[in-house]
């Protein structure tokens, strides 16, 4: 399952042991029963941020509010059905946090900053977390793996095949795109282009 907004993404492509919908608004504590939980700090831009309400199969619902530096779009917003099946990630402002969705008080933030775009990976299962230059992979169990720099400034997705990624990096010295390739088991990587590498195809 996957919907979308000019602003916001909902993407329930990994299995799930809750339910969860983007609200309109940030409510206020007045406007309803449920425990609103910040993730990062209190929301700047009420027009960025973004707000869920997560309804575990067990336990109590919570409303879940979301908010970083960075404007989004680039950057990724929305919900997303996590790794494990009671996990639920939610990214804004280029900040992306994976949730318990039985207890909010349990979460982990991705450490990809800004994060620009979240892919799912059904087959491992994992989330893929997309930044400027890096790759980060999150399975069941927490972080799996982070690439090293893939680009000088840009990274594009491009088809997953088996476990294997593939994509484009920004070579800007050349003004150029360079293809490169992520083992999504290991995030062992070949091609790319960064400041520590010299641009290469990948063979």
């Amino acid at each position: 399952m996957s919907e979308s907004s000019n602003r916001w993404t909902v993407d329930l492509t990994l299995p799930r042991n809750y339910e969860v919908e983007v609200l309109p608004q940030i409510p206020l504590p007045s406007d309803t029963q449920d425990r609103i939980v910040h993730f990062g700090q209190p929301p700047e831009n009420v027009d960025r941020a973004l707000a869920v309400r997560v309804v575990p199969r067990t336990g109590l619902a919570w409303l879940g509010v979301i908010d970083g530096s960075y404007p989004s779009p680039p950057a990724a917003c929305g919900a997303f059905s996590g790794p494990a099946a009671g996990s639920v990630c939610l990214a804004a402002g280029g900040e992306a946090v994976i949730v318990q969705a039985a207890n909010p008080d349990l979460c982990q933030y991705v450490t990809i900053d800004p994060v620009i775009e979240v892919r799912p990976v059904p087959l491992l299962p994992l989330l893929i977390f997309v930044g400027f230059t890096r790759i980060a992979g999150y399975g069941e169990t927490g972080p799996a793996w982070v690439t090293p720099e893939l680009s000088w400034d840009g990274i594009t997705l491009g088809k997953i095949n088996g476990a294997i990624l593939s994509g484009f990096a920004w070579d800007a010295p050349h003004g150029r795109r360079v293809e490169f390739e992520v083992d999504l088991r290991t995030g062992d990587h070949k091609g790319g282009a960064a400041p520590s590498m010299r641009a290469r195809p990948v063979p």
